[in-house]
C-alpha cells in the first residue's frame, strides 16, 4: 500500500485565537500573581524587598508560530513592573515539555507553581494530588469550541465516506489537539480507519483562512475548522456560509486548562490571593479590557464536568484500536 503523506506547512509567525489565550492566562495568572503580597493587606514602601520564585510550565507548542524568546521578554517585563509596586523581587522561569512522562515527572516533584496543559493529555496524568485544574479561559461566556468537518455545496459529498481518498485541510490551533483528535473519533464512529489512510493526504495548517478558502474556491474537499472562526469568515464573507456546508459538528471540546499547585508557595495566603483575583478578573475594568483585546469575555472555574466530551472522544478512539497497540 502507498504510504499517505501528512504535510504540515509552515507557520506564520502569528499568535491564533487559542495561543493568544494561553497568552492571556498566563498574562494575568502571572502579573498578578507578582503583584499580591504575602498578606493581603497593601505593602508600605518602608517594607523590605522580597524575593520570590515562579515556575511556569507549558508544553513545547504552547508558543508555536511565535518567538519565544520576545514571548518571555514580555512576560519578563510584565512581572518586573508590578512585582516592583508590591516591594517584590520575582525570579520567573518558564520550562517548555516535549513529553507527557517528563511534565508529570517534573509536577509530581513539586517545581511547577503553574502549568498550561492540553486536557488530551492531562486525562493520562496522575497530578491531582499536586496541581489543581482552576481556570478556562472563556469566548463569549462558554467555556469550549466545537468543530466543523465543511464542504462545499452541490460537491456531491454527502457523507464521511464519499471524503475516501480525497485529500482534508485541518486547522489546528497552537497547543491543542481537539481538531485531529475528534476528526479521528468521527472516522472510529463509522469504522473508517486513521486518518492517514483514508483520506489521500492531511494538510495541517495554522490559519483557519487556510483550510477554509480552498474548499470555498473548490480546489479542496473538505476541512475543518473552529465553529468561532467560521462564523467569522460568514459575517465578513456572507457568500462563505452559503457556498459551505457543514457535514459534522463537534460536542463542545475543552481544550487547555490552567492549574496551580497545592503545595509550593511562599504561603497559603499568597495562594489564595491570587486565585481570588484572577476570579475576579473581569470585573476589574482593567482586566476585562484586556480580555477583550484578545476577544474574551472572562475566566471561568474549571469543573470537571467540562471533560466530559474529551473522555468520550478518547473512549471511541481507544476502543477501536486493536488489543495491545493502545
Amino acid at each position: 500500500m502507498k504510504r499517505q503523506a501528512v504535510t504540515h506547512r509552515r507557520p506564520v509567525l502569528r499568535l491564533d485565537c487559542l495561543a493568544r489565550y494561553a497568552v492571556l492566562a498566563f498574562t494575568c495568572l502571572l502579573s498578578f500573581l507578582a503583584s499580591i503580597p504575602a498578606h493581603a493587606a497593601e505593602v508600605s514602601s518602608e517594607q523590605p524587598i522580597k524575593n520570590a520564585s515562579l515556575r511556569v510550565g507549558l508544553a513545547s507548542t504552547a508558543f508555536l508560530g511565535v518567538n519565544r524568546n520576545d514571548a518571555e521578554a514580555s512576560f519578563k517585563l510584565l512581572i518586573a513592573s508590578a512585582a516592583k509596586r508590591k516591594r517584590y523581587l520575582v525570579d520567573l522561569k518558564m520550562e517548555y515539555f516535549d513529553s507527557v512522562p517528563t511534565f508529570t515527572s517534573v509536577i509530581t516533584n513539586n517545581l511547577l507553581h503553574l502549568a498550561s496543559i492540553d486536557v488530551w493529555d492531562y486525562l493520562d496524568m496522575q497530578i491531582e494530588d499536586y496541581m489543581e485544574p482552576a481556570y478556562i479561559i472563556s469566548r463569549q461566556g462558554r467555556p469550549g469550541e466545537t468543530y466543523q468537518l465543511l464542504t462545499r455545496q452541490g460537491s456531491g459529498i454527502n457523507s464521511l465516506r464519499d471524503l475516501h481518498r480525497k485529500p482534508i485541510l485541518l486547522y489546528r490551533a497552537n497547543n491543542a489537539k481537539a481538531a485531529p483528535i475528534w476528526l479521528e473519533s468521527i472516522l472510529c464512529e463509522e469504522g473508517l480507519g486513521r486518518p492517514q489512510r483514508f483520506f489521500s493526504k492531511v494538510d495541517v495548517v495554522d490559519k483557519p483562512t487556510l483550510a477554509a478558502l480552498p474548499v470555498f474556491f473548490g480546489k479542496v474537499d473538505s476541512c475543518i475548522i473552529s465553529s468561532g472562526s467560521f462564523e467569522v469568515m460568514k459575517e465578513l464573507n456572507p457568500e462563505v456560509g452559503r457556498k459551505l456546508t457543514s457535514l459534522r459538528i463537534s460536542e463542545e471540546l475543552v481544550e487547555n486548562i490552567i492549574f496551580v499547585s497545592r503545595n509550593n508557595w511562599m504561603s497559603m495566603e499568597t495562594r489564595k490571593d491570587l486565585m481570588k483575583t484572577v476570579e475576579d478578573l473581569a470585573a476589574d475594568a482593567a482586566g476585562l479590557q484586556m480580555l477583550r483585546m484578545f476577544k474574551s469575555d472572562g475566566i471561568l472555574p474549571f469543573r470537571p464536568e467540562l471533560l466530559d466530551s474529551m473522555r468520550k472522544l478518547k473512549a471511541t478512539i481507544q476502543g477501536s484500536q486493536p488489543r495491545g497497540s493502545q
